[in-house]
């Protein structure tokens, strides 16, 4: 089972001034740059320190066998992180998704995999966007809905298309009765008129900071059917009253108007609103279950709620994100540059008042020049959008300021286009692969220009680039600071960065009959209990002659506790540890997972 890299794996050290990395061979004769004196002309299966020094790569550590087949596109690998010590890798292939934690499939008692259908096919696995928020992660795709995966136990997960509602359930019914006062108007007193009051109510939940739909006018097409007929004690003239309701009464002297509804599970208390002049306005809220309408004036400037989905009718949003308390979505298939923002702190709910609230939902397109889908939205200081031509910054005006419907700007920053990978937020920067899949640059804050600007990290190194494509990466920044890159032809790239001491270090990785396809970085505890960011890969291997996709974990180079003990060396790819009493006979063949 046990396989050796390609290339030295010996514990050489090689010391330079801050840790330089691949240099491309142009600059070979360029003496007069700096990092030409800390450059490596080859390094491959060694990283660069950002100490200064090389050491060879840790080995990988057999996981399973995907049961996606070899012969189509691999599985695509996932990070769910919930926090440093519940961390799982996600392998998404052909409409199933499966569980790693901590160095193993999740499995059930009786020894099967646990895992879920879903409805991605494998050659869309790779272009699926992702936002995590604590137990819950929301994927997109332009050919799908948007859905939550959500974890309930460990061996408890569902995937559930999202449902945009509020909450909280309205009132299923509202039944309005006119009062007669002392001084009854009979319909005939010389200077009183009737009127006609619609009303409606809401239910308001603290907890859940919702508001549920407003019941809609009669002639509405999503009116209930629920009726109920009211008579006048004024005129004895009867009305039909459907959920918003209209009354008859003359109000005078002490006729007034009661509405009741039934309770609604989880509301704290109920809006009531009356129209005025065309207009909803707020006259009153109450705990009760039941309403007097005295003749108050109705606050115009606060209306109900109006329902709205708009990602029905398969307008399928392709990225997502969290913003400023809002869940964030854009790029859908009709609306390629239209930015959605839920309502404050309920990331369910699209809906908006009339007149719009600081808090209600937001939509906003971006007027370009050229029409290019937003493929990424990464939370920064401010909101930035990745399109295919450039970087948008989305702010309330000022960088830190709260995005509200009035208060909404966006102003491009950079006209380098993005690759369908999804960009990496490390500390205060981004790094993101340029439109055309290879090269990568950084994006970082000028508070002097007040513009996102960034440089070309792979310049030094292009000979690494030029005629490849990245597929996938992700960064482990403890303990070595390495971001991870998947190449095109299988290699697998590395790049030591950090930002803060000026370092930023290629190099290269290959494995003995294997091509990487994926990786994914978690935080995972090693065997001496410190906490690490931990690299799991899919590899295409040729296993007993037939060619699979295997997953491996980049193991430890933490060689015991001191960091001394030779017999915790791991250093060869795709291997099995055996420890316990002494055998004659080991047999080591691939784990089925199909």
């Amino acid at each position: 089972m046990a396989q050796s890299p390609t290339g030295p794996h010996i514990g050489l050290t090689w010391r330079s001034s801050f840790g330089g990395g691949m240099m491309s061979p142009l600059l070979g004769y360029r003496a007069d740059m700096e990092k030409w004196q800390s450059g490596a002309a080859d390094l491959t299966n060694f990283f660069v320190h950002v100490q200064g020094g090389i050491s060879n790569r840790p080995g990988t550590r057999y996981i399973g066998t995907s049961r996606t087949e070899a012969s189509s596109t691999p599985p695509k690998l996932i990070a769910f992180i919930y926090n440093n010590t519940q961390s799982y890798v996600l392998e998404f292939g052909d409409q199933y998704v499966r569980f790693i934690s901590n160095g193993a499939y999740l499995a059930r008692d009786d020894g099967t995999l646990y895992e879920l259908t879903t409805p991605y096919r494998i050659e869309d696995a790779f272009w699926l966007r992702h936002a995590q928020s604590a137990d819950v992660l929301t994927l997109t795709h332009a050919r799908y809905p948007a859905m939550n995966l959500s974890r309930r136990g460990e061996l408890d997960w569902t995937l559930d298309v999202i449902a945009y509602d509020a909450g909280i359930a309205a009132p299923s019914s509202l039944i309005a009765s006119a009062v007669e006062g002392t001084a009854a108007n009979t319909g005939t007193t010389p200077g009183v008129s009737k009127a006609t009051y619609e009303y409606a109510v809401t239910s308001v939940s603290n907890d859940k900071n919702t508001e549920s739909n407003a019941t809609l006018a009669p002639s509405q097409t999503e009116m209930t059917t629920t009726a109920q007929t009211v008579t006048d004690p004024n005129t004895g003239k009867t009305s039909t009253v459907q959920q918003e309701t209209a009354v008859e009464v003359g109000h005078f002297v002490e006729n007034y108007n009661t509405l009741t509804w039934p309770s609604v599970e989880g509301a704290d208390y109920y809006n009531v609103y009356r129209r005025f002049a065309g207009q909803w306005g707020l006259i009153g809220n109450t705990a009760s279950l039941s309403f007097d309408d005295v003749n108050y004036a109705p606050d115009t400037e606060n209306g109900p709620p109006a329902h709205r989905n708009p990602f029905d009718n398969g307008n399928n949003p392709v990225s997502v994100t969290y913003f400023q308390q809002r869940r964030v979505f854009a790029g859908a298939v009709s609306y390629p540059q239209t930015v959605w923002m839920s309502r404050s702190a309920n990331y369910t709910n699209f809906d908006i008042h009339t007149p719009v609230v600081s808090d209600d939902a937001i939509t906003a397109t971006i007027t370009s020049q050229q029409v290019n889908t937003i493929k990424h939205l990464v939370p920064m200081a401010d909101l930035l959008a990745f399109t295919g031509t450039g970087i948008w910054k989305i702010s309330g005006g000022q960088t830190g300021t709260a995005i509200t419907p009035s208060n909404f700007t966006a102003i491009p920053q950079m006209f380098v286009g993005c690759s369908d990978v999804q960009p990496l937020p490390i500390n205060t920067d981004v790094l993101f692969i340029e439109n055309k899949g290879s090269h990568i640059r950084d994006l970082q804050y000028d508070w002097y220009a007040q513009i996102y600007q960034g440089n070309d990290l792979s310049v030094l190194s292009d000979h690494l680039f030029y005629g490849y494509t990245l597929a996938d990466w992700s960064f482990a920044q403890f303990p070595f600071n390495v971001l991870w890159a998947v190449r095109s032809d299988g290699t697998l790239l590395g790049m030591t960065y950090l930002k803060e001491q000026n370092i930023t270090a290629w190099h290269q990785h290959k494995t003995q009959d294997g091509a990487f396809q994926s990786v994914a970085v978690v935080p995972e505890e090693n065997g001496y209990g410190a906490i690490e960011d931990t690299t799991y890969v899919v590899v295409k291997r040729r296993l007993n002659g037939t060619e699979r996709y295997t997953i491996e974990r980049l193991e430890t180079r933490q060689l015991g506790a001191e960091n001394d003990d030779i017999t915790r060396s791991w250093f060869v790819d795709c291997g099995l540890r055996y420890e316990g009493e002494p055998v004659s006979t080991l047999l080591a063949s691939p784990i089925s997972q199909a």
